[in-house]
């Protein structure tokens, strides 16, 4: 079973940064076992630390989904080169929906690398084609 402490753990910048994040949806019924699609969706970060963030969605993923993240740094933080941040964590917590119709979703970071844009950057941690992790 997952489990995580709920207290903050780092500075909080309420930031809205351009998020890509990739989870996998869980099947709706069992048995039969249905493969289980990975859902893609671009939003922004309500708030950011270094050990998570905060942002709507307008799916609900279940408490302790694998993420992947892919959150665009603005020019001026990056040195002046396009940069992004590519990190893996766990969804933590689902709020009701609050921001028109979309839920709030904390996930944290549990890893993550800056890399400049030009990189061809595929998710390939907890996604793979054949769903092994």
């Amino acid at each position: 079973m997952f489990s995580y402490n709920f207290s903050r753990q780092g500075r909080r910048f309420y930031l809205n940064l351009p998020l890509r994040i990739w989870f996998r949806e869980q099947a709706e019924e069992r048995p039969p076992v249905q493969e289980i699609a990975v859902a893609v969706e671009e939003t922004y970060t309500d708030n950011i630390s270094s050990t998570g963030c905060h942002f709507f969605l307008s799916r609900k993923p279940a408490v302790g989904t694998e993420t992947e993240m892919e959150i665009s740094v603005p020019l001026l933080w990056a040195g002046g080169k396009e940069s992004k941040i590519r990190c893996q964590g766990r969804i933590i917590r689902v709020e009701e929906e609050q921001n028109r119709g979309r839920a709030g979703v904390a996930s944290t970071i549990e890893h993550y690398e800056i890399a400049p844009v030009q990189e061809d950057w595929r998710v390939a941690n907890c996604f793979q084609p054949n769903g092994e992790n």
